[in-house]
C-alpha cells in the first residue's frame, strides 16, 4: 500500500526487506521496476502508430500503481503524445473491472483510445471481453498490454502481451538482503528487478490517427 506499517517498522530498527515499496522507502525492499514498465509500454505502441493510448490502472492505494502512471506519462511525454485523463480509468478485480472501464471509455462519445496499457493481466482479460461485447476485436482493432504474464496470458485469444515476473529471481534477492541485515548490515538496501516484455499476439499496430 501507499502507506503502511513497514515504514513504521522501519523506524524500531526492526530488521526486515518486503516485496514493494512505500512513498517514503526508509526500508529494505525488492521490487520491479514500475515506471519503466509504463514508460516501455507506451514506447513499444507509439512506435506501433498509436497516437491515442488508455491506460486502466490497478488501484490506486498501491503505491506501485502510482509508478506505473508516473511511466505512463513519461512515456507519453518522450513519444510526444497528448495525457487525456479520460483515457486513464482505475480497475479493480470486483468493481469497475477492465470490461466495465472499455465499456465506459468506448461509449461516453468522446475519443477512443487504438490501444490500452493494463495494470495486469486480470485487468487486460476482463478488458478483451469488454471489446469483444462491443463489436471490436482485441489485437486487431484496439492493442493491449498487460502486466504479470501469468499463465493464462499465453492461452487467450489473442495471446497477451506481458510483461514478465521473475518471481526466482526476486526470492533470491530478498534471501540475501535479509541475511545481511541479520548479519548487522544496518543500511537499507533497495533493489529494482528487471522485467521482459512477452510479446505475443495483442499488441497490433496501428493506423494513423
Amino acid at each position: 500500500a501507499v502507506d503502511d506499517d513497514r515504514d513504521e517498522a522501519a523506524a524500531q530498527r526492526f530488521p526486515f526487506v518486503t516485496i514493494g515499496q512505500t512513498l517514503r522507502n526508509s526500508h529494505s525492499f525488492v521490487d520491479r521496476d514500475q515506471v519503466k514498465i509504463g514508460r516501455e509500454s507506451v514506447l513499444r505502441l507509439a512506435a506501433l502508430g498509436h497516437r491515442r493510448i488508455g491506460h486502466l490502472t490497478t488501484p490506486k492505494r498501491y503505491t506501485y500503481t502510482h509508478g506505473t502512471i508516473l511511466g505512463f506519462h513519461e512515456g507519453q511525454q518522450h513519444a510526444g503524445l497528448a495525457t487525456d485523463r479520460a483515457l486513464e480509468i482505475e480497475c479493480f478485480l470486483s468493481r469497475r473491472t477492465g470490461e466495465e472501464a472499455v465499456t465506459e471509455m468506448f461509449t461516453s462519445g468522446g475519443p477512443t483510445p487504438t490501444a490500452l496499457v493494463c495494470g495486469n493481466d486480470l485487468i487486460a482479460i476482463s478488458a478483451m471481453d469488454g471489446l469483444k461485447r462491443l463489436g471490436l476485436r482485441p489485437g486487431v482493432d484496439v492493442a493491449l498490454i498487460g502486466c504479470d504474464d501469468i499463465p493464462l496470458a499465453a492461452y487467450t485469444r489473442p495471446a497477451l502481451t506481458s510483461f514478465s515476473n521473475d518471481l526466482g529471481g526476486i526470492g533470491l534477492r530478498l534471501g540475501r538482503i535479509i541475511l545481511a541485515r541479520l548479519n548487522g548490515n544496518a543500511a537499507p538496501v533497495q533493489e529494482l528487478i528487471e522485467t521482459q516484455l512477452v510479446v505475443r499476439e495483442s499488441d497490433c499496430p496501428g493506423g494513423a490517427t
